[in-house]
């Protein structure tokens, strides 16, 4: 994370990461600091870091990070994990569940359960219902 931080002061997080907005790149910085001083240095380190509950409450405490960052996150370094988000949101929609925006553990617990049993891991439902539901080709889960 210290060549991340680094090199974000010679170029601006916005343009870094290129997104549009402050507030979502401000927050990237954040999570950057605290992973920092949790001396998480690489992929690996993080990997390890987000499997302790104690370290999670560390990262939702950043204001605007939730429990889909953190899924995300997981899922990003190789966890098993499920990001309930608008598109897996509307994929339960579409099969007549309702789930409220309150209900995130809930939609993570059905898919995570369907997860299993088709045999699959749940990151890679995860990844096959949001490619759905943008409409884009793709083959599915095996």
């Amino acid at each position: 994370m210290t060549a991340v931080l680094e090199l974000l002061r010679s170029i601006p997080a916005v343009t870094f990461l290129n997104w549009k907005g402050a507030e979502r790149a401000d927050r990237f910085i954040s999570i950057l600091h605290l992973l920092q001083s949790e001396q998480v240095e690489s992929e690996s380190d993080l990997k390890t870091w987000l499997t302790k509950d104690a370290n999670l409450k560390k990262l939702i405490a950043i204001n605007g990070v939730g429990p889909k960052t953190v899924d995300y996150l997981k899922i990003m370094v190789g966890l098993q994990s499920i990001a309930i988000d608008r598109r897996l949101l509307k994929f339960f929609d579409m099969a007549g569940i309702e789930i409220y925006p309150a209900d995130y553990n809930r939609a993570r617990d059905i898919l995570k359960e369907a997860a299993g049993l088709l045999s699959v891991p749940d990151a890679d439902l995860d990844h096959s219902i949001w490619k759905y539901m943008g409409g884009e080709d793709i083959s599915p889960c095996t």
